[in-house]
C-alpha cells in the first residue's frame, strides 16, 4: 500500500538538468572533448568527480588532483552563471499539481536530491512548503545509488520503505530506490528498463499511477 511519494528534484520537479549539463560542457571543452546530453544522462546524481574523471578518460589523459581541482572550480563558476537563468518557469508542468493531489488524499511527500542547492531553489520558487520532508546534498549522506537518503526520507515521513514510491529521472536514482526496496517510477527514463513504470509527463496524472497491482518491490 502506497503511503508516501518521494521525488528527485533536478529533472523531476524542476527542469534544471540542462543547466547542470551546460556547466559540465564547459569543463569538457577545457579538457578538450565533447560531452553530449546523452553522455551526461547516466551520470545524473553521481557527483562531479565521476564526470570529470570520465572526461579525462575520454580525452586519453591522466587526471591529477590539480586537474580535478581546476575543473571543479571551473564547473562551480560556470554553474553559477548558467543557473542564474533558472526560474519558476522551469518547474516541470503538472509536477506540483500531482504533489498537491497526493497530499489531498493523505499521502506524504518528500524530496530527496543529491544537489546542495535544491532546498534554496524550492524556497525561491515557493514549492518547499509542499513537502513533509526535504533532504538534499547538505545532508552529507552517501549519494545515489546508495539508498541512505531515501531511507532517511522514509524515516522522517514515518513510513516503511516498501510503502514508498520514488520518482526519478536518473539510473542512479532508480538504483537507489531499488536498493531501498521502494517502488520507482522513471520520469522520461526510456534509456533504462530498471524502473517499475515510466512516464513522460505529470500533466493529467492521477493516483492510478501509484497502483502497482500488488507487485512486490524489486529485490
Amino acid at each position: 500500500m502506497v503511503k508516501a511519494c518521494i521525488f528527485d528534484f533536478d529533472g523531476v520537479l524542476v527542469d534544471s538538468e540542462k543547466y547542470h549539463h551546460r556547466s559540465f560542457e564547459m569543463v569538457a571543452d577545457f579538457v578538450g572533448v565533447e560531452f553530449t546530453y546523452e553522455e551526461y544522462a547516466p551520470f545524473k546524481s553521481t557527483g562531479r568527480k565521476q564526470i570529470i574523471s570520465y572526461l579525462f578518460e575520454k580525452a586519453g589523459k591522466t587526471m591529477t588532483q590539480e586537474d580535478f581541482d581546476k575543473c571543479s572550480r571551473l564547473r562551480d563558476e560556470t554553474y553559477a552563471t548558467v543557473f542564474s537563468e533558472l526560474s519558476s518557469k522551469d518547474v516541470i508542468a503538472g509536477a506540483t499539481e500531482f504533489v498537491r493531489l497526493c497530499k489531498s488524499h493523505g499521502l506524504k511527500c518528500a524530496v530527496v536530491s543529491s544537489s546542495k542547492s535544491s532546498e534554496k531553489i524550492a524556497k525561491d520558487f515557493g514549492i518547499f512548503e509542499l513537502f513533509d520532508a526535504f533532504i538534499d546534498g547538505q545532508s552529507n549522506l552517501p549519494l545515489k545509488p546508495n539508498p541512505d537518503m531515501l531511507l532517511l526520507a522514509a524515516e522522517k515521513l514515518g513510513v516503511k520503505p516498501s510503502d514508498c514510491v520514488v520518482f526519478e529521472d536518473s539510473i542512479n536514482g532508480i538504483l537507489a530506490a531499488k536498493n531501498a526496496k521502494m517502488h520507482c517510477i522513471g520520469y522520461q527514463t526510456h534509456f533504462t528498463d530498471k524502473a517499475d513504470k515510466i512516464i513522460d509527463t505529470f500533466v493529467g496524472a492521477d493516483l492510478s499511477l501509484l497502483d502497482f497491482c500488488g507487485q512486490a518491490c524489486s529485490q
